[in-house]
């Protein structure tokens, strides 16, 4: 049989991703059955195969997507995937020496770093390759990667590539709804070069042909905040929300992802404020001012870490279709919004590790309904189920991926929506998705960028963890709280916090339970760093079955539970000179920096006097100078001043977390 050898690269880690695990295995016993029937190739090699009335055929350069199939089904078959396995186990080699091969030794796949302009232009045509070059000179970021099997992967901000035929175009693979060819092949294929012989995962950053046009976009925004401080909070009236509306239309106008997605949380904020709605906070006030302005300083800043495309999200799109989605559950979190309850259930895409979320707000719950276990029973979507979802995996072929990787259902297509049981098997995920040793998640955290300028996602703190052990759980009774020590495979540990809500009220004893009886295989958290050192909130734990925390009801909690009267702290006189700061600008922000007030301003300086004594001088004198401008007139160069501090601040208590 002559050789096709863009089908013998084709093993089965690849056919898994270009198809799904559970075809693959389908047409594996098939092909240890003896099928297909018939098995020839013509002279063009064209492979064709015949079984049970059904004829495929596979054209040389083809992809597997595009194979001629006289079956019913669209997209990849299992006939297909028969038709390549067939052919390789029969283009082994016999005699003495293959036995026990099985297969046709493949040869080396192309590298993609290879993949000249020329052959894009052909693979994509004129009008994509021009789509794709536009895109490129406004510059991007990616992260190369390999994959699953080994596949060289490429994450781009709104799509992920594989190239699982590595330099054959014709076999890569992108998640967007975009079938055969698409732009992102070519942002894909140019990030690999870009990345050279970099050690994987690598980050890169394709610069823009130009710099852009900052300070022109962020006008109105400017004008906005200086209303908004000097006004206050509580100073707020309609026309000020208008002008922070008008200002994130200048943002979105000049593509401006990152930042415009803040105006329009400083829009919630400001109208929570008015309606007295439970959304407000002093401190989320406070963070998305100073990340408004921290995103344009740096976003003019020449030498600055992180590109321009990554501070603004220009090469963000505003919403991606997915061809398919397959993800796994890694749980759900509940919150209360006044008289509304807001279910988010966080996805993971084992393959591609990215970490989704699908959300509702429930309106109007009865009193005895406002509570995880009774809100279980209500619908996501149509015939989508808030607890299967929660501790199953959703297949659909009808959804959409927003820049912040939430994710809208659609509504005309909720027939290809399905919920199905998770084994809560994740021992064939990677060390990518679930993390094994916890020392390297750990130092990425501390080495990441500020949340200030970080990619605006939902869940990004969201992790799988795989324990070695995790310790006897200890509980407060009167802080309604649960602790215990996770413990990874490297030795380094993680502890585990969970603390009791009305909204909640068997998610402590459920985890109690677990843990005591040694039977956590997996848990699911946010993690983040804190004073006490790295802490985990879990919302999912694996076990001998599936357990979405928020949605459960009370079980007895153990009777030989050690108990504490309360979980000592020890005095960190840094961090609360940083907090004392912090919650002046706070209030500050509130009240209205053009508000004179004596008892502000001497606060203030009372907090640049602490921060002083601690060392931190530079921080101090920045948050004196704040004290300065309490009562003048707006100004931007008051703005500049107060965000100064509010920023000093803020990096010094992030700093201060990552060193624990």
């Amino acid at each position: 049989m002559s050789a096709r050898d863009d089908l013998l690269v084709l093993d089965d880690d690849r056919l898994v991703a270009l198809s799904n695990r559970g075809l693959v295995k389908r047409a594996r016993r098939l092909c240890e059955a003896g099928r297909p029937e018939t098995l020839r190739i013509e002279a063009d090699g064209t492979v064709v195969s015949e079984d049970d009335a059904v004829e495929t055929r596979l054209p040389p350069g083809t992809a597997l997507s595009d194979a001629q199939c006289s079956c019913a089904s669209t997209g990849v078959c299992r006939h297909a995937l028969l038709l390549v396995m067939a052919y390789r186990a029969r283009a082994a080699p016999s005699g003495p020496d293959a036995a026990g091969t099985g297969a046709a030794s493949a040869p080396a796949a192309a590298p993609v770093a290879d993949i000249d302009d020329d052959a894009l232009k052909a693979h994509l045509h004129a009008r994509l390759y021009r789509q794709a070059e536009k895109v490129r000179r406004a510059g991007f970021r990616a992260e190369v990667l390999d994959g699953p099997g080994g596949i060289l992967t490429v994450e781009l901000p709104t799509s992920t590539v594989r190239f699982v035929l590595g330099g054959d175009l014709a076999f890569a693979q992108c998640d967007c709804d975009v079938s055969g060819a698409c732009v992102h092949h070519a942002l894909a294929v140019w990030a690999v070069r870009a990345s050279g012989r970099a050690a994987r995962p690598h980050t890169v950053y394709l610069q823009p042909a130009r710099r852009l046009d900052v300070d022109g976009a962020f006008a109105p925004a400017r004008d906005g905040l200086v209303s908004l401080l000097f006004g206050g909070a509580s100073g707020c009236d309609p026309a000020m929300v208008a002008r922070l509306r008008s200002a994130r239309g200048a943002l979105v106008d000049a593509g401006f992802t990152w930042p415009a997605s803040c105006a329009d949380d400083l829009v919630d904020q400001l109208e929570a404020y008015q309606t007295r709605s439970a959304r407000f906070s002093g401190a989320r006030l406070l963070h998305l001012v100073s990340e408004l302005e921290a995103r344009r300083r740096t976003a003019n800043t020449e030498d600055a870490p992180l590109p321009q495309s990554e501070v603004l999200g220009t090469e963000v799109k505003t919403e991606t279709r997915l061809k398919r989605l397959r993800a796994v559950s890694l749980g759900c979190r509940l919150w209360r919004d006044d008289d509304k309850v807001r279910a988010e259930v966080v996805l993971l895409e084992p393959d591609q590790g990215n970490v989704l979320v699908l959300a509702k707000s429930f309106p109007g719950p009865a009193q005895g309904e406002a509570t995880g276990p009774a809100l279980g029973g209500r619908l996501m979507a149509r015939g989508v189920k808030l607890r299967a979802l929660a501790e199953g995996h959703l297949l659909t072929e009808a959804v959409k991926r927003r820049p912040n990787r939430a994710l809208v259902l659609g509504q005309a297509m909720l027939s290809k929506v399905s919920v199905m049981p998770q084994s809560g098997d994740w021992a064939s995920w990677s060390d990518k998705v679930l993390h094994r040793d916890f020392a390297p998640v750990l130092s990425h955290w501390r080495r990441r960028p500020t949340r200030f300028l970080r990619p605006r996602v939902l869940a990004e703190n969201v992790v799988a963890l795989c324990p070695a052990e995790v310790s006897e759980p200890v509980y407060a009774p009167g802080a309604q709280q649960a602790r215990a020590q996770v413990v990874g495979h490297d030795g380094v540990a993680v502890e585990a916090v969970i603390e009791h809500r009305a909204l909640t009220p068997g998610a402590v004893d459920v985890f109690l339970a677990a843990v005591k009886a040694n039977a956590v295989r997996y848990l699911s958290g946010v993690l983040t760093l804190s004073p006490r050192g790295a802490e985990l909130r879990p919302m999912l734990l694996v076990t001998d079955r599936v357990i979405a925390l928020d949605l459960h009801q009370p079980v007895a909690r153990p009777d030989d539970l050690e108990v504490v009267p309360s979980f000592e702290t020890s005095a960190d006189p840094v961090q609360e000179a940083l907090r004392q700061a912090r919650a002046g600008l706070e209030e500050l922000a509130q009240a209205g920096v053009g508000r004179r007030s004596a008892r502000r301003q001497k606060a203030l300086e009372r907090s640049a006097q602490t921060l002083a004594e601690v060392g931190l001088s530079t921080i101090a004198a920045r948050v004196g100078a704040v004290s300065a401008v309490v009562g003048a007139a707006p100004s931007e160069a008051g703005l500049d001043v107060f965000c100064a501090a509010s920023l000093a601040v803020a990096l010094g208590l992030e700093q201060r977390a990552a060193r624990r």
